[in-house]
């Protein structure tokens, strides 16, 4: 009961924060549609000739910086009649968005000088209401909508997750006193044994997010050309990397929508709950939509480790993959009239963490992706699987009890490395080109530009030490780049030797290693991106050097088939191993 309680204080106050946020959001965001409909009202209006009978320029100091405020007086005729009135623009306050400001206070003061007439805008309804400059300032409507955007989306966000993390806990809750010692069946997606993809969720999160970053970051498109052409301010160059970041956001989310609408959400219908560590995976994959023939869907398991890590501006969040096997099934067998149905195999470790959300700073998740390069929106489908030690008897300490039929692909295919082969008169070449990763490459391409871009802006901005920093990162980043995209690999085998070249611009002179002073071939995983890792082929010597011989493979079932393959045709045995 007292739990229940906290569960109702907590998701109240959550709900009163959120209000606070969305009314501030909303308020200021009333400011900001008046201006706009001011501005569409007097489109209408006339212009008349005014005397400009004053001209200041108010300045407000403030921590955040200085705002201004362009005042003045102006009179002018109407019929017979005489006004006068002080309203500048249809935005009011003082601000620093913009040059706005500084304009306006000179031509009203050049005006007043010269005694020359200064183009005013009346009411033709109402004479007493006018403005010297109608014109709709863009970039401060953009900015003052940024708090209904982000103030009340995210007070709407607080209060929709307030009441549905509070559903989800009392039900956790009530599922835990009913199921003691039994995990899995305290979310009801897992007792149910039917797991939803999250397609969804994700197509609402990006469109949320690249919507909300892009109102953020919009108004910098009016703000920034004035600081630096106008003002000589570089270092607001770095500015730019938001609305960019921006465009890459919205570029996701169209992505994301266009692989919901076309495969909508697919199910994991498991075959047991939980899945026990030591056992066997079986469930069946469905797709509402088909998948043409002729394509393979490939399928990832990984334990990952997620922690969090300091806090404040300090936090941070970081994923390690503990554990990972990979497997593609051809799309040929188990079609249905209306979509797809997959068969799912794995061998789940015994010797790895089970799931634990206990602590939300160091939690372990079970997952499982598939994916499908298909011309247009690729598929892809992801679940969080129950996986928890159920005891001896579900441990099944043989792999080979799989099905390992012609329909599926668990054992990997050296092929598929992206490696080139040739049987030369010299013996079998195995070449391993350039750029057989562009997606990850043009992404550590792209955060290597953007680290220089910033760099390169900040020590224009007289700010060496700080730029040096950016732009060394930078350098280092687009380094790694250039290596992805550029480096090759040659490797030759005959029964008795090894050759192999490397090089970035072209292939260096051979090195030779004899069959008999290879101690074993095998891979090492090097990087990941994402849920997906790579891996190197390496060779160690008898005096346990190591050579890397390809770098970069993807597939670690397939790599796993290249070192094999290499070891056949070294002639080295299970012992040489």
């Amino acid at each position: 009961m007292g739990k229940l309680t906290n569960i109702k204080q907590g998701t109240g106050c959550l709900t009163i924060f959120g209000g606070v946020f969305a009314i501030v959001g909303l308020g200021v965001g009333y400011f900001a549609l008046d201006s706009l409909w001011n501005w569409w009202d007097a489109r209408d209006w006339e212009s008349v000739p005014a005397t400009v009978l004053s001209a200041s320029l108010r300045v407000s100091q403030g921590d955040d910086g200085s705002t201004y405020s362009a005042e003045g007086q102006y009179r002018y005729q109407w019929s017979s009649d005489i006004y006068q009135n002080d309203r500048i623009s249809f935005s009011s306050g003082s601000d620093n968005v913009g040059s706005f400001h500084h304009d306006a206070y000179d031509e009203l003061k050049q005006h007043m000088d010269s005694g020359e007439p200064i183009r005013v805008w009346v009411n033709p309804d109402d004479p007493s209401d006018s403005v010297v400059f109608r014109d709709m300032r863009w970039g401060m409507f953009g900015f003052l909508m940024l708090f209904p955007i982000i103030f009340g989306g995210v007070g709407i966000g607080i209060i929709t997750a307030g009441w549905w993390g509070g559903r989800k806990v009392k039900h956790e809750d009530s599922m835990r006193a009913q199921h003691p010692g039994q995990p899995w069946m305290w979310r009801e997606e897992w007792s149910q044994g039917v797991l939803q993809s999250n397609n969804k969720a994700t197509m609402w999160f990006a469109i949320i997010f690249a919507a909300i970053w892009s109102a953020m970051s919009s108004p910098l498109i009016f703000i920034l050309p004035d600081e630096i052409f106008n003002k000589g301010n570089y270092l607001a160059l770095i500015g730019y990397l938001f609305p960019g970041v921006g465009i890459g956001l919205i570029i996701w989310a169209i992505s994301a929508y266009r692989r919901w609408k076309r495969f909508g959400d697919s199910e994991l219908d498991l075959d047991r709950v939980p899945v026990a560590l030591g056992g066997i995976l079986n469930a069946t994959l469905t797709c509402p939509t088909k998948i043409p023939r002729g394509n393979e869907v490939y399928l990832t398991l990984t334990c990952i480790s997620k922690r969090r890590t300091g806090s404040g501006k300090n936090r941070r969040r970081t994923e390690k993959i503990l554990w990972q096997d990979e497997q593609r099934i051809p799309v040929t067998i188990n079609e249905s009239m209306n979509g797809l149905s997959l068969p799912v195999k794995f061998h789940i470790p015994k010797d790895k963490p089970q799931c634990d959300w206990s602590d939300s700073n160091n939690s372990i998740v079970w997952r499982l992706d598939a994916n499908a390069d298909i011309s247009g929106a690729d598929f892809t489908a992801s679940f969080d699987l129950p996986v928890f030690n159920r005891g001896e008897k579900y441990h099944v300490d043989k792999p080979e009890t799989l099905d390992n039929s012609s329909t599926r692909s668990d054992v990997g295919d050296w092929q598929r490395t992206g490696v080139v082969y040739k049987l030369t008169g010299k013996g079998e070449r195995f070449y391993f080109p350039p750029a057989r990763n562009k997606s990850v490459s043009a992404m550590i391409t792209l955060i290597g530009l953007v680290f220089t871009g910033a760099g390169i802006g900040i020590w224009f901005a007289a700010h060496p030490i700080f730029g040096s920093v950016f732009g060394l990162i930078g350098v280092l980043v687009l380094w790694g780049a250039v290596h992805m995209w550029l480096h090759r690999t040659e490797v030759v085998l005959r029964g008795d030797a090894l050759e192999f070249r490397k090089g970035l611009f072209g292939l260096r002179q051979p090195e030779r290693l004899l069959s008999h002073k290879l101690k074993n071939l095998g891979i090492e995983s090097t990087m990941s991106a994402g849920n997906k890792r790579y891996y190197d082929v390496t060779a160690t010597l008898v005096d346990d050097r190591k050579i890397k011989l390809a770098s970069h493979l993807s597939g670690k079932r397939d790599v796993h088939a290249l070192t094999d393959r290499f070891k056949k045709t070294l002639g080295l045995t299970e012992d040489d191993k």
